[in-house]
């Protein structure tokens, strides 16, 4: 999938690698995302790939999710290409359903509202379906909080 002058594409291994473009150089490698690593989750088996905005929105089909990157800028506001897990959405976990075996992303406006439409395959005998979630561009960063027992 490219956005914003970068590839982004999943791998089996559930990896998303992200490449910049430069005629004369060809292909650079420029940022990779593990499932599992650095606080990413909810990415195994990516099967789709979408940009919205200042995110790249990944379907975890082996984790049944749908997992919002977010892309850095530089100084400059220039996407750089590196990418930061925001969140997932799991199904059947917070009033998030239709997630199971999710193989299908799009992005959908109207009326000046943004949707993400999600299509799921189902699995083990569960029926397959369509999630829709509202997006909102404007809402703030999310933050980070953590909380420590002893």
């Amino acid at each position: 999938m490219y956005a914003q002058g970068f590839v982004h594409v999943g791998t089996t291994d559930s990896t998303l690698v992200t490449l910049s473009y430069d005629p004369a150089a060809g292909l650079e490698v420029v940022s990779v995302l593990r499932n599992g690593v650095d606080g990413v989750r909810g990415m195994t088996e990516p099967a789709a790939i979408r940009a919205v905005g200042d995110f790249i929105l990944v379907a975890g089909k082996g984790a049944d999710s749908l997992v919002a990157l977010q892309q850095r800028t530089d100084d400059t506001g220039a996407f750089t290409g590196e990418l930061v897990f925001a969140q997932a959405l799991r199904d059947d976990v917070g009033g998030s359903g239709g997630l199971d075996a999710v193989a299908a992303l799009d992005v959908y406006e109207t009326g000046g509202q943004s949707f993400v439409v999600a299509g799921s395959l189902g699995s083990g005998g569960a029926p397959g379906a369509v999630a829709v979630f509202s997006l909102d561009l404007a809402a703030p960063p999310p933050t980070h909080n953590q909380a420590e027992f002893s």
